[in-house]
């Protein structure tokens, strides 16, 4: 073969990234994807905003505190991870009225992994079409049955209910009213609880800016 018509070796691709912390026993799983009109970013943005739960979705998760405290953020290159408690806002310590633990762990730069409870997990993947539509995947693990065929209708049902309601019915309309449709950190107006938001859109900006420099897309991120 002519060297000049050689075709170009391409350097390894790296591992895809994993969650030690899931089961790989799939038999109480469920999962799902859908195409949404809206930026990946607004989404991944929206999965940060645990705070949204007790106001977007109050018909559906009665009972949850409106106060976030204590929230933590922690960033370690493209791992972004946040932790704490939603619980009432009685004038109580956290230790007093400890409400409902939550955790987020994002790699960078559209994979998430939301932990609800110790029984129940979502793993999200938001992969952008063009700047205006994205696909999302969802897959729902939950513990509390692990009998194969009930503990897979068990998630089945629980991730139908996160489509139908959570996602179509209240999600979907405000992330589709936001504007500008792009999320960036300018157009935003953060509090204390979108601290999450915050150092992703910060990276996301961070490599557009890299991005731009070396010639290539913002949808090809």
């Amino acid at each position: 073969m002519d060297v000049a018509h050689r075709p170009e070796e391409r350097s390894p691709l790296p591992e895809p990234p994993r969650f030690k912390q899931l089961d790989t026993n799939l038999a109480h799983t469920a999962e799902a994807s859908q195409v949404w009109n809206v930026n990946y970013a607004r989404i991944m943005e929206n999965n940060f905003d645990v705070h949204h739960l007790p106001f977007v979705h109050r018909s559906v998760t009665a009972g949850v505190g409106t106060l976030i405290d204590p929230y933590h953020v922690e960033t370690d290159g493209d791992l972004i991870t946040t932790w704490g408690q939603l619980r009432q806002d009685d004038g109580k310590s956290a230790e007093e009225s400890p409400g409902w633990f939550f955790r987020i762990t994002v790699v960078f730069p559209q994979l998430s992994l939301i932990e609800l409870s110790p029984k129940v997990r979502l793993l999200v993947i938001v992969t952008p079409i063009d700047e205006n539509n994205s696909w999302v995947a969802i897959r729902y693990y939950q513990d509390y049955v692990k009998i194969p065929l009930l503990g897979r209708l068990l998630a089945w049902l629980i991730l139908m209910v996160e489509f139908k309601i959570f996602q179509e019915r209240q999600d979907l309309p405000v992330l589709r009213s936001l504007k500008p449709k792009q999320a960036d950190l300018k157009s935003n107006k953060f509090v204390a609880a979108d601290a999450g938001s915050a150092q992703y859109l910060k990276r996301h900006e961070h490599l557009l800016k890299v991005s731009s420099k070396l010639g290539i897309r913002s949808s090809e991120l």
